[in-house]
């Protein structure tokens, strides 16, 4: 048996190729295209990324600059209140000295866990059923301190990280109060 090619058949393959080669070209060119018009805009989107990532370390360095400048100005207004505060407790009669250890403290007191941002009557009355009432005792606190305390206060779980209870409580023990309220609003 001898296999023979009809002319027409190789008429229909030729067309049926050239046909393919051309819908291949055409789809080809618009997928190129598109590649070519991403690329570009991939392009533009990492150069604006590498814009914001350099005015951001730039802003960074900025508040990191003006932080430096702001804590020997925060400090000199500390002394400055203290001294003022001594030369009107000079002129004042002799105040009544507590014990170093008090757990109680009256609601006007310096040590007052009330005068944080963040913590109310409730919260502090939470936290002097766990024996914390007072500024100096939360700026002890590690932060596994506060995580175990932040574990037992129930319903005000939590607002020991998210009211920066620790950070405030270090900066009025320290006597920072103008850096204090630059960060945290007044007293």
């Amino acid at each position: 048996m001898q296999f023979t090619i009809e002319p027409i058949t190789i008429t229909a393959a030729l067309i049926a190729l050239l046909l393919g080669l051309w819908l291949g070209f055409i789809a080809r060119s618009g997928t190129k295209r598109r590649a070519i018009k991403l690329a570009g805009q991939v392009d533009l989107l990492a150069q604006e990324r590498s814009a914001l990532t350099a005015e951001r370390d730039a802003l960074r360095l900025e508040r990191d600059s003006l932080d430096e400048r702001l804590r020997p100005l925060a400090a000199e207004v500390d002394r400055l209140k203290r001294l003022d505060a001594k030369r009107t407790a000079l002129g004042a009669e002799v105040a009544v000295d507590r014990p170093a250890d008090a757990t109680l403290v009256e609601p006007n007191d310096p040590l007052d866990v009330r005068r944080l941002k963040g913590v109310g009557d409730k919260f502090a009355a939470s936290l002097a059923k766990l024996g914390i009432t007072r500024i100096d005792q939360i700026a002890a606190w590690s932060g596994a301190d506060a995580d175990v305390i932040d574990s037992q206060l129930g319903a005000f779980s939590g607002r020991i990280r998210t009211d920066r209870l620790v950070e405030q409580s270090r900066l009025l023990h320290e006597g920072r109060t103008t850096e204090y309220e630059t960060r945290f609003g007044a007293l």
